[in-house]
């Protein structure tokens, strides 16, 4: 007995996404074998699959490309984070180093450095002061201030990180000025300092030539 089309016509997709039974397969192709009407209904149910299958396949290409360019963009991003951050922190270690070790801004207190003061022979409009630190620490530099009523203060910084004199040498700097116009000289701020000189002292003389002989080896300032 031949199976009517409208049968064969609603087993078809079955057929065609091939989920049908062996039994039914054999039905199917034994009656379109016989039915032109059927085999090209069958065929334009293939075409139709094809099409539907490839927009798939587009659909999901199309899915997979746009989260692999997401996914593209993200490790990029991560990467200029990453390396901006990195950035950062070595920019930040190598000025935190600058500034704890090279930059002089902690003021040493006058306990911490001893001072002779000198006239310098022949020429009393200038003198001469030796300062020399009294802990071990060798870095550091010398800063002046003169105050409106001419009172000049001197004093060495040190950055927040000092150097240890291996040696034990501490560090010393030979200071000249000329005092034509100057009230008094310190060492030290206006709050906490020592008296170098001023119009009342009586310093000791020293030669340019055993200026010289310091400054051999201590920094000179004037």
């Amino acid at each position: 007995m031949k199976t009517s089309c409208e049968i064969i016509k609603d087993i078809l997709p079955l057929y065609c996404d091939e989920v049908c039974s062996e039994e039914t397969r054999k039905l199917v192709e034994e009656h379109i074998g016989d039915c032109p009407s059927c085999a090209a209904l069958l065929e334009k149910l293939r075409t139709d699959c094809h099409i539907i299958d490839t927009q798939d396949q587009l659909k999901e290409t199309d899915v997979f490309k746009k989260a692999s360019e997401k996914w593209k963009k993200s490790i990029w991003r991560a990467f200029y984070k990453g390396a901006v951050a990195v950035a950062t922190i070595v920019v930040l270690v190598i000025a935190g180093r600058y500034g704890f070790c090279e930059v002089n801004f902690i003021h040493a207190t006058p306990e911490l450095v001893d001072t002779i003061s000198y006239e310098i022979e022949g020429d009393p409009n200038n003198i001469a002061v030796v300062l020399k630190t009294n802990d071990g620490y060798s870095n550091g530099t010398i800063v002046s201030e003169m105050d409106k009523d001419g009172n000049v203060y001197l004093s060495i910084v040190r950055p927040i990180i000092k150097e240890k004199n291996r040696d034990g040498d501490n560090l010393q700097i030979l200071y000249t000025a000329n005092i034509e116009n100057m009230t008094a000289v310190y060492y030290g701020t206006p709050k906490d300092n020592k008296l170098l000189w001023d119009n009342n002292s009586d310093l000791p003389e020293i030669t340019y030539k055993e200026i010289a002989k310091l400054h051999e080896n201590t920094p000179i300032h004037e």
